[in-house]
This record gives C-alpha cells, structure tokens and sequence, in this order.
C-alpha cells in the first residue's frame, strides 16, 4: 500500500457546501471516491457527495462537497487515500553458492559469515562507486502560488450599535462631509460645472472686486432658500 495525497481548491462556496476543482480529472473518479473524507488544511472536515455535470461552466473533475464549518475561498482541500501497489515478482537462479573473496565487489568489507543472496541498490552503487541517476522528474519545481488577498474588515451593525459610544468606529471629516450632503441634489447642480479657482487680480487687473465675505453670506442665504424650495417640491410629489 502506498499512500495518496490529492489536492483541490475551491471555486464556489455556499453555507456549508463547496464546489471544489482540480482534485480529480473525470466524472468517473469522482464517482469511485463518492463518500471520501475531505479535510481542509485548517482541520475542518467534510464528504465527497456528487460530480458536478449540469452546468457548461463546470469542468470534468469537479465535484460537491459537504462541510462541517463553512470554508474559505483561500482554504486547500486534500484527500487522504492508499492505493495497492503490487510488487513485481523477481527470478534470479544461483548456480554458485561459494563464498567471494575478500576486497570484490561481491563481498562485504565488515567481513561475513555467510553467504548473501541479495543485496540492496544503495549497497551495489557503494560498492562500485556509482552515483544515483538524476531525474528531470524527480527535482523540485517552483509552485505558482497566487498571491492571497485578504477580506476587507466587515462589524456587523448590531454589533456596532451593542458597543459602547467610546468602542464606536468614528467616521472621519471626509465621510460625514460626503454621508451629510450625498442626497443634497442643490449641492451636486451647484458642483457639477464649477471650473477650477483663478487669480482675481490677474483677471480683473485693476477692477474692483466684491467683498467676498458679503458674498459668501448671500449665497448661503440663496442655497438656503433653494434647499427649502428642493425639500417642499419633494414633499408635494
């Protein structure tokens, strides 16, 4: 028995269920490991139930999952299985049964007292100074990860208004601005062609300029009557 490892990742997350891809490459063995124990590296643990094959969006090899705790989209899933592996048998006849001599390849430096009939790969590549094959297979290849985003911060407002005032989150300048005049339509007519600010003097030169203070007052006073008259034609409709 050899042991298997098989790795999946999410690609759609429900409550508990999870559409899962990349473990396994058709619909038949998805249909063999059906009931199989999934196990998420953070320990929660859950079940193959079905292949996934009604939709076109799916590909051959993804299939259902049920969990005990809902996952993230972040989260690997592994199946831990075995699989039999059968050992080719090996004939090898002995026509000699005689003892080697002392410093051949055959023999044992430690010195031995019987006969060996089998020695392992280690020992025969000892013995004549082989060194092991190099396989392409077999070295390590770079794992192209992607890189992991996390979620923004989300308090429930239940949880938010349960807080007492000082634990409270406290908007900033910016969002009260933005939360007090989001559904002023006055403000967004009056911003919506403004130009960018110039110079007075090297506009007007010598021309006399209003006071801006003045000014300032009767467009406050005019936004001011124009909000009510906005507010009272809202409340009409």
């Amino acid at each position: 028995m050899k042991k298997l490892k098989l790795v999946g990742h999410p690609f759609k997350i429900f409550s508990k269920t999870a559409f899962i891809r990349g473990m396994f490459n058709s619909e038949l063995e998805v249909s063999k490991m059906i009931g199989s124990k999934v196990q998420t590296v953070s320990k929660i643990r859950g079940l193959v139930k079905s292949a996934l094959t009604n939709s076109a969006s799916f590909k051959p090899g993804d299939f259902r999952a049920t969990f005990e705790a809902p996952i993230r989209m972040a989260d690997i899933v592994f199946l831990r299985s075995f699989v039999p592996v059968e050992i080719p048998s090996f004939y090898n006849p002995v026509l000699n049964f005689l003892m080697p001599r002392a410093g051949t390849a055959a023999s044992d430096d430690a010195g031995q007292k019987q006969w060996r009939m089998l020695r392992t790969h280690g020992e025969l590549r000892y013995a004549s100074g082989v060194k092991p094959e190099i396989r392409e297979d077999s070295q390590y290849k770079p794992i192209p990860r992607q890189p992991f985003v996390a979620a923004p911060l989300t308090v429930p407002t239940k949880l938010v208004a349960a807080l007492p005032f000082a634990d409270k989150p406290k908007p900033t300048k910016r969002q009260l601005r933005t939360m007090r005049f989001s559904h002023d339509e006055v403000r967004k007519a009056r911003l919506a062609g403004v130009p960018k600010s110039v110079d007075l003097e090297t506009v007007h030169g010598d021309v006399e300029v209003p006071d801006p203070v003045g000014e300032a007052k009767r467009r406050a006073e005019l936004l001011q009557r124009l909000r009510a008259l906005h507010s009272a034609f809202i409340e009409r409709k």
